[in-house]
């Protein structure tokens, strides 16, 4: 079980869902989403239902606060970075909470999950498994570890989480559990088993 996870902050009276309203092909704040920054930091926006009338915001806030300091003051805040709440709002009974971590060291700790953001080169430097096909936008072209390595200087992110995510630059190739939703965005299957991967430029 994971000892730091946003979802606990938004769960603790709720079952886990993605809001409805979204289509299919949108990426919106209207679902947990997971934003790279240009700089390697890492945004993640968790949204949850908030419909109850024994629901607290304060006390939620409060809640997330402390999770947060727990996390910066731990020892290994010095390899991951820090987290800082960036955002929280209760809204049309929905609520959304906003956690910016310096690199994807922190995100990856702070939630407890396999998650990778950086080169390809720095990737398998660090031992992540490329023996994966990945596909291109229009899927009429499909490399595999070869041609990945051969791509050293792109970015790749790689994650186990059924999650949107949104990528600075231009995605290249992803695995067959991620679905693409426009050039910078794709959402991982909730129905994945294994790393996801996604490479841009």
């Amino acid at each position: 079980m994971r000892k730091y996870r946003m979802i606990m902050f938004l769960g603790i009276c709720m079952l886990f869902l993605m809001i409805s309203g979204c289509s299919k092909k949108e990426i919106s704040v209207c679902e947990t989403t997971v934003v790279v920054g240009k700089d390697g930091s890492i945004t993640s926006a968790v949204v949850e239902s908030f419909d109850k009338e024994y629901y607290n915001s304060a006390g939620l806030e409060a809640m997330a606060n402390e999770e947060i300091n727990e996390f910066n003051q731990s020892e290994h805040v010095k390899e991951t970075g820090k987290a800082t709440l960036s955002k929280f709002e209760v809204a049309d009974q929905v609520a959304k909470l906003y956690v910016k971590f310096d690199q994807a060291e922190g995100y990856a700790a702070f939630n407890q999950t396999d998650f990778f953001q950086g080169k390809v080169s720095e990737a398998y430097e660090r031992g992540y498994s490329f023996d994966v096909s990945l596909k291109n936008a229009q899927g009429a072209q499909v490399i595999g570890k070869e041609e990945l390595l051969e791509k050293g200087k792109n970015h790749i992110l790689i994650l186990e989480e059924p999650v949107c995510v949104s990528v600075p630059k231009e995605i290249l190739f992803y695995s067959s559990n991620v679905e693409l939703i426009d050039d910078k965005s794709a959402r991982v299957s909730s129905e994945s088993q294994g790393l996801a991967y996604i490479l841009y430029k």
